[in-house]
């Protein structure tokens, strides 16, 4: 009886924590910090990117809190009721936990390997050597307009990231993979 009880309320505790984190897709906001489910995070960066094909603006957001990381890609909008400012509706977003103290995200201007161009669509976790600049990419994701769905990539085919870092090291740094 007592494991039934265990396994009831684990369950529930997962069933809640998913509703959670669900509840995010299909959110509007300006400030993220209107949002109930965020106001207990921390903006680290921001970056968007356009399609190519319709021009629509998707914001990527990244956000922290004590627990993890939050990388939000959201669709930009306009309607009758926001006076001229875009409006973001979330359209997904990935949870990353246990960065270490010798690691970054990297949310901004990454270059892809073989190109000439920074993609914003594209972002990664920067494993920093000690005492240098130079990092080594261990994951990196894009967020594709086509799927509206934030994507895990190949690290390798990701050269270098460009961003700024925002907290204590207010400054912009290129590290090298």
């Amino acid at each position: 009886m007592k494991r039934l009880i265990i396994a009831v309320s684990l369950l529930i505790s997962i069933t809640i924590h998913a509703q959670s984190q669900s509840d995010l897709i299909g959110l509007t906001f300006r400030d993220f910090k209107e949002l109930p489910q965020l106001v207990h995070y921390e903006k680290m960066a921001d970056t968007s990117f356009v399609d190519s094909k319709n021009f629509d603006s998707f914001p990527l957001l990244h956000l922290k809190n004590e627990d993890h990381h939050l990388i939000i890609m959201s669709k930009e909008f306009y309607d009758d009721d926001n006076d001229g400012y875009p409006m973001d509706k979330i359209i997904d977003f990935i949870k990353i936990s246990d960065v270490k103290s010798n690691q970054l995200i990297a949310v901004s201007y990454c270059l892809y390997k073989n190109k000439d161009a920074y993609s914003e669509n594209a972002f990664a976790l920067l494993e920093v050597r000690p005492d240098s600049k130079d990092y080594t990419i261990s994951k990196a994701w894009k967020g594709n307009s086509i799927t509206m769905k934030i994507e895990p990539i190949d690290p390798s085919l990701v050269e270098e990231c460009d961003y700024l870092v925002l907290g204590t090291h207010k400054q912009k740094a290129k590290w090298k993979n």
